[in-house]
């Protein structure tokens, strides 16, 4: 515990060459492993070592606590280091090496989608919602992405229809209510109503700024 207490907090301040030796001590713990991937990928990515760090976020995808977090990073880093085809190609192969894990391919599709939106691609972004989707069927974030997508693509009551799905189930769903409140005051004249649903999502979540930010509007 040692080791992974102190590699955490020499990571949060930076000190990477402190924090790299400890991480590797990790690697030798076989139940220490899969996490000691991520953190030494964190590591490199901090030292600009990106591509060593890739390979790092790629080992710890298999059975991290972090894998989503591990995935993303590595997209990310790919779309720096190569660009966006490259990462998508790169999620694509990892989808194929979790074959017989449907949740974790979902969890790829999603950061796939996020990728897609990230570059404007909304029609893209929907393909992989909708694999996503198929894979773990009516998840939430999946869900709550896929409105997102449908207002981008000006299909504003499948997004409405979308969001009060994921509230019908989790009515206390603050990032859920935000959304509908501000799809609702952007695209409708159902102020009133728009209003309620931010404010209900403030008194849940004060200090989300894109909450503050729907407060405003």
């Amino acid at each position: 515990g040692i080791f992974y207490t102190l590699g955490l907090l020499y990571l949060e301040q930076k000190e990477y060459s402190f924090a790299e030796p400890l991480f590797r001590k990790l690697l030798t713990i076989p139940s220490r492993k899969p996490d000691a991937n991520y953190f030494l990928g964190q590591v490199y990515e901090g030292q600009k070592s990106n591509l060593q760090a890739i390979a790092f976020y790629q080992m710890a995808l298999p059975n991290s606590t972090f894998a989503n977090e591990a995935a993303s990073r590595a997209a990310n880093l790919l779309v720096k280091e190569k660009n966006q085809d490259a990462a998508l190609k790169w999620l694509d192969e990892q989808v194929n090496n979790l074959a017989f894990n449907h949740a974790r391919q979902a969890d790829i599709y999603l950061i796939k989608a996020q990728l897609l939106q990230d570059a404007d691609r909304f029609q893209d972004a929907m393909i992989a919602l909708v694999k996503a989707n198929e894979l773990r069927p009516g998840h939430p974030d999946t869900v709550y992405q896929r409105s997102l997508v449908h207002e981008k693509l000006g299909n504003v009551k499948a997004a409405e229809v979308d969001l009060q799905e994921i509230l019908k189930t989790s009515p206390d769903n603050a990032p859920a209510l935000n959304a509908l409140g501000y799809l609702l005051a952007v695209n409708t004249d159902r102020f009133t109503e728009a209003q309620t649903l931010i404010q209900k999502a403030a008194k849940l979540n004060p200090d989300d700024p894109a909450i503050r930010v729907s407060l405003g509007w």
